[in-house]
C-alpha cells in the first residue's frame, strides 16, 4: 500500500513537472462550453470496432473534439482529433473546469510518431476533409481512424498492423473503413492538393491533439522555443 502510494505520488509530480516546464511554447487547453462531453454535437459514436497493438478487438468512441486552446492571446475554438486511442483526458468538462491544462506545442516531426509521407498526407486530409467530419459520426470516425493509423503504423493499412479495423464486424466500421481509405487515396494521388500545416499539442498525462496554430502565434511560439533550445545547446558547448 505504501509502495503504491509512493509510486502514484512520484508519477503525479513527474506529470506536473513535465507539463509545466518553463518553455515559450506552452499552450493552455480546455473543454469548450459548447461541447457535448468534449465532442462536437452530432459527431460522437461508440461503434468503431478495432484492435490496437495486437490486443483483443474493442469498441472505441470516436468523434470530433470541440475544445479550446490559448496560444497566448486568449482562448479560441479548436476543432480537432486526438492522437492516443487509450489515453485519458486530464482536464474536466467546461463547466466547471474553465482553467484547463498546460500543453506543449511542437512540430509533427519532433513528436516522433509520424513519417514524412504521413505528415504530408495528414496536412492534405485536414484541409480537405475536416469540413466533412464535423457533422457526421461516420466521417468523424473515419478521420480519427486515419490519425490513429498514422500514429501507430509506419505504412497505411487499416486492415492490419498495430491499428486494425474489424470492418466486417458492423456496418458502421465498414463504412468508416471505406471512407478513410477513400480520403487517404485522394490525399496521396493528387486529387486533393490544398494543405494545412499541422502541429501537435502534447501533455505526458493527458490526451494529445492536432492543431493548426493560428498565425502569427505559431511563428512566435515555435520560433522562440527553438531559439531557447539553441541557446541552451550553445551554453552546453561552451561549458564543455
Amino acid at each position: 500500500m505504501h509502495r503504491f502510494t509512493f509510486a502514484l505520488a512520484v508519477l503525479t509530480v513527474a506529470c506536473f513537472a513535465a507539463a509545466n516546464t518553463a518553455h515559450a511554447d506552452v499552450v493552455t487547453v480546455r473543454d469548450s462550453a459548447s461541447s457535448n462531453g468534449y465532442y462536437l454535437t452530432g459527431t460522437s459514436a461508440s461503434s468503431l470496432r478495432a484492435t490496437i497493438n495486437g490486443n483483443n478487438y474493442n469498441t472505441y468512441t470516436t468523434g470530433v473534439f470541440n475544445i479550446e486552446a490559448n496560444y497566448g492571446s486568449g482562448f479560441q475554438s479548436l476543432i480537432t482529433f486526438c492522437l492516443e486511442p487509450n489515453q485519458s483526458i486530464n482536464f474536466g468538462t467546461n463547466p466547471p473546469d474553465t482553467a484547463g491544462e498546460p500543453y506543449t506545442l511542437q512540430t509533427m516531426h519532433s513528436y516522433g510518431k509520424f513519417t514524412e509521407s504521413e505528415i504530408t498526407a495528414l496536412d492534405i486530409i485536414w484541409a480537405n476533409a475536416l469540413g466533412l467530419a464535423d457533422d457526421s459520426t461516420r466521417n468523424a470516425a473515419a478521420f480519427q481512424s486515419i490519425v490513429w493509423e498514422m500514429v501507430l503504423d509506419d505504412s497505411f493499412n487499416l486492415d492490419g498492423g498495430d491499428f486494425d479495423l474489424y470492418h466486417s464486424y458492423n456496418n458502421f466500421t465498414q463504412d468508416v473503413f471505406d471512407i478513410a481509405n477513400g480520403w487517404y487515396t485522394k490525399a496521396t494521388n493528387g486529387t486533393w492538393t490544398s494543405s494545412t500545416h499541422l502541429y501537435v499539442l502534447s501533455n505526458p498525462c493527458s490526451q494529445d491533439y492536432l492543431t493548426p496554430v493560428p498565425e502569427p502565434a505559431s511563428l512566435g511560439l515555435i520560433g522562440l522555443g527553438s531559439l531557447m533550445l539553441l541557446g541552451r545547446r550553445r551554453r552546453n558547448r561552451a561549458a564543455a
